[in-house]
C-alpha cells in the first residue's frame, strides 16, 4: 500500500493510510503502547475500532539541562507539559510512550554533514557554532547532547506509532533550524529530517513520500534547505514572513515550487 506520512512541527505525526481514530473527551482514560513492534501494532490497531487511542511520547531528559530561569529557551516546559497532561487527566499514565534507542550515527549522517555530526557528538563544536545555536557553553556537554538525541528518538518513535495507529504526539521536537552542516536557533540536530529520511529508507513500511507541516512563527529554514532538491519530501511551511531573511524566503519559495510535482 502506498503511504504518505505527515510530520508536524507542533509534535503531531499523522499517517494517511492508518486506521481513522475518533478522539474521545480528554478526561477519558486512554491506552498507549508499551513499545513499538508488530505485535503491539496489531493489538493497538485492533483496539482502535472500539475506542480512541493517542500515544504520547515523552522522555525525562527532554528537560534535563538546567539553563536558568532567565534563559530564552524554556527547557523546563517539556516536563511541565508532561506533568500538566497527567494532572488534568488529559493523558493517562499507561498511554505514555518513552523512546529506548537513540538515533544511530548513520541516521544522523543521512541528513547532516559528517564533520558537523562528529563535532556535535564529541562536544567539540567551535565557539562560532555554539553562539549560532544559542545554548552557550552547555552546548558541548553530554547533558545537552543526550537531550538532543533523545528528542530526535522521540520524534522517530512518534512517527512509527502514527504509522501503526494513525495519530501520535511527541511532547518535544520540531528542531527545524538545524541545517545539514550547522545548528542554529536552539536546534542542533534536525529531528524532522532524521525521521523523514529514516522512514523513506526503511524497507517494508510503505512510506514513499513525506510531508513536513511547519506552523511555527519562524520559517523552518533548516528543514527547507535539507530537502530543497527532493521530490519525495514536501515542506509545507506557514510562518510570519517578516521574521525571514531574504535568503530564507528564497529557500522557502523554492521548496514549495519544487515539491509540488
Amino acid at each position: 500500500m502506498r503511504s504518505a506520512t505527515v510530520l508536524s512541527r507542533l509534535g503531531v505525526t499523522l499517517c494517511s493510510t492508518a486506521p481513522r481514530l475518533q478522539l474521545q473527551p480528554p478526561t477519558q482514560s486512554l491506552v498507549g503502547l508499551s513499545r513499538f513492534s508488530s505485535i503491539h501494532r496489531h493489538r493497538y490497531c485492533n483496539m482502535a475500532a472500539s475506542r480512541a487511542l493517542l500515544p504520547v511520547v515523552y522522555h525525562p531528559e527532554y528537560s534535563a539541562p538546567q539553563l536558568g530561569e532567565k534563559h530564552t529557551f524554556p527547557m523546563q516546559v517539556f516536563r511541565r507539559i508532561h506533568d500538566r497532561l497527567l494532572q488534568r487527566r488529559v493523558v493517562a499514565a499507561q498511554q505514555l510512550e518513552q523512546p529506548t534507542h537513540m538515533p544511530s550515527r548513520a541516521q544522523l549522517l543521512a541528513v547532516h554533514d559528517a564533520n558537523y555530526v562528529e563535532a556535535f557528538l564529541t562536544g567539540t563544536l567551535s565557539q562560532a557554532s555554539v553562539r549560532r545555536i544559542g545554548f552557550g557553553d552547555i552546548t558541548r556537554t553530554q547533558t545537552l547532547i543526550r537531550r538532543t538525541l533523545w528528542e530526535c528518538a522521540g520524534t522517530l518513535l512518534t512517527a512509527r506509532l502514527a504509522l501503526a495507529c494513525g495519530l501520535a504526539v511527541n511532547t518535544a521536537g520540531g528542531t527545524h533550524h538545524a541545517h545539514p552542516s550547522f545548528g542554529s536557533g536552539f536546534c542542533l540536530i534536525n529531528d524532522l529530517g532524521v525521521t523523514a529520511e529514516t522512514l523513506l529508507r526503511e524497507a517494508g513500511n510503505g512510506v514513499e513520500r513525506v510531508m513536513v507541516v511547519d506552523l511555527d512563527v519562524h520559517q523552518g529554514d533548516g528543514t527547507a534547505a535539507m530537502f530543497a532538491d527532493r521530490e519525495n519530501v514536501h515542506v509545507f511551511d506557514i510562518h510570519w514572513w517578516l521574521l525571514s531573511t531574504p535568503t530564507h524566503t528564497q529557500t522557502h519559495t523554492h521548496t514549495h515550487t519544487h515539491t509540488h510535482t
